[in-house]
């Protein structure tokens, strides 16, 4: 299992959203969480013509039940200068409290 944490910084506050461009077109605000080990998309936010492959495994939220989630991607992220290609885990917009996260190694 993956684990990820959501929402929350250090001083307990929500951390802000940020515009990051997904596969050089697509945009979507996402939030930075150096906790989490995964980059996380609700399905709603996933970009035309992405075809999702089978997740490596389920993902841990804290505290919370294990989610498995809908599929995963190669996706490049963009912020800034910044840019990075890492794999996009995609969720069921069920989950809507779940945010578009980006995780620890994206967030380096």
């Amino acid at each position: 299992l993956e684990s990820f944490s959501v929402q929350m910084g250090k001083t307990g506050f929500v951390l802000p959203l940020r515009p990051i461009q997904l596969n050089d077109q697509h945009w979507v605000k996402m939030r930075v969480d150096s906790g989490s080990m995964v980059t996380l998309l609700p399905s709603s936010m996933k970009p035309a013509g992405v075809t999702l492959q089978k997740p490596p495994t389920s993902l841990q939220p804290v505290g919370t039940a294990p989610l498995t989630p809908l599929g995963v991607f190669t996706g490049k992220l963009r912020y800034n200068a910044k840019e990075i290609t890492e794999q996009i885990y995609v969720v069921d917009d069920q989950h809507s409290a779940m945010p578009a996260l980006i995780g620890e190694r994206a967030s380096i």
